[in-house]
């Protein structure tokens, strides 16, 4: 008979492990080899006497850009919507379409791009072309066996759960008051009791049920002692794991399944066409501030007219992670830089507790991600980082 497990360290394992849809990994592929000769590049130092827009350090550039695989000239990834869906260019296996193109925007000298790209845009002027070579060591890194992993297919959670404070605050950002509600990954609890440097909880499992997910379908079998998860991974699936945020589904067999956490592009040499075709100095950036909305109904009429995805965010007064929310995640140049694509709304539990209570179980701060009719996409609830946030908003954006 296998081990029961704590309920919260699990949950949050799971979480972790099979969070949300990437892609199915696949994308149009052909067997030419030919020159890239879409995306209307222009010689290097057409526009170098533009020295008002020249690169430097904390600038936010944006790029448009054709990354190949050196050794097959295969596409991985382009901005270019010629390129992706001209079917006489050879794309590579994990290539796929994206639902729109555009630039890719980057603060210079922050090291969130690949360190030939950041080293390489520095000087560049708007119109400015160059091709960059990428070895593995400075891309996606060597391939690593250790990286393939073996995950089981099954968790065991027992109903009833006791917890310790410091998991709990860990778990949910602060100790969770008697009686209240937590959202779990695939079902709620309520908490029954906080005594003793103990939080316990009870899973509200009543019945059966089945999800589809990105791995695959997963079941859920519940008893009068413990629930069961099982989950049916499908092979080639690409899912969000904790680290490195992607990876790749191999095998499966009855009691667990294969990840293969390599980056697709590890061992690699790359080469990057980029060209450079706008730039935003760092004082242009402090202007712009996100157009908070604090009344919901309005900021869904705006979303309905507009057909812009919702950023609605619940916060509390006395909340500190709250305050580092207000004062680091949204105040950042890469969420700024999003401004336009989302509708965004601000409430306060204390001032409208009625609509934060349809999306928060008393936990502090909460993003809710929403479709411009108001339908529920997903979830965050405690503190979340300038780059989390934009992988999520990007990810929405889609």
């Amino acid at each position: 008979m296998r081990k029961l497990i704590l309920a919260i360290p699990i949950i949050i394992l799971i979480s972790l492990l099979f969070a949300g849809c990437v892609s199915d990994g696949q994308g149009p592929k052909n067997d030419t080899n030919d020159t890239i000769q879409q995306g209307n590049f222009t010689s290097q130092g057409d526009n170098a006497s533009n020295t008002s827009s020249i690169v430097e350090k904390g600038d936010v550039v944006f790029m448009d850009y054709i990354g190949k695989v050196q050794s097959t000239g295969e596409v991985f990834d382009t901005s270019y919507e010629d390129v992706a869906k001209n079917p006489e260019i050879l794309k590579s296996e994990d290539f796929s379409i994206k639902p729109n193109y555009e630039p890719l925007d980057f603060v210079a000298g922050e090291g969130k791009m690949l360190p030939d790209i950041e080293d390489g845009v520095l000087g560049m002027v708007i119109g400015d072309e160059k091709e960059i070579v990428a070895q593995p060591e400075r891309a996606y890194g060597l391939r690593d066996e250790k990286a393939i992993t073996t995950e089981p297919r099954f968790f065991y959670v027992s109903k009833i759960e006791n917890l310790s404070i410091d998991v709990a605050i860990r778990s949910f950002g602060t100790i969770p008051e008697v009686n209240s509600t937590l959202p779990l990954l695939y079902w709620n609890a309520t908490v029954l009791a906080v005594s003793n440097g103990n939080v316990t909880l009870k899973h509200q499992v009543e019945s059966n049920f089945t999800l589809d997910r990105a791995l695959g379908k997963v079941e859920i079998y519940t008893n009068e002692s413990h629930i069961t998860i099982e989950y049916f991974p499908e092979i080639n699936r690409t899912i969000r794991v904790a680290y490195p945020r992607t990876a790749k589904i191999i095998k499966v067999n009855e009691t667990s399944f294969v990840l293969d956490r390599n980056h697709p592009l590890a061992g690699k040499t790359l080469v990057f066409q980029i060209k450079v075709v706008d730039i935003i100095k760092p004082g242009e950036m402090k202007k712009m501030e996100i157009n908070w909305i604090e009344d919901y109904d309005e900021g869904l009429k705006k979303a309905s007219k507009e057909a812009k995805p919702i950023v609605l965010y619940l916060y509390s007064s006395n909340c500190m992670q709250c305050d580092l929310m207000d004062r680091i995640t949204f105040s950042s140049q890469n969420i700024k830089l999003m401004k336009d694509d989302f509708v965004w709304i601000k409430i306060n539990n204390e001032t409208d507790p009625d609509t934060s209570s349809k999306f928060s179980s008393q936990l502090y701060p909460v993003i809710v991600y929403l479709k411009a009719n108001g339908t529920k996409i997903s979830n965050t609830t405690g503190f979340l980082n300038s780059d989390d946030l934009w992988l999520d908003l990007k990810s929405i954006k889609k």
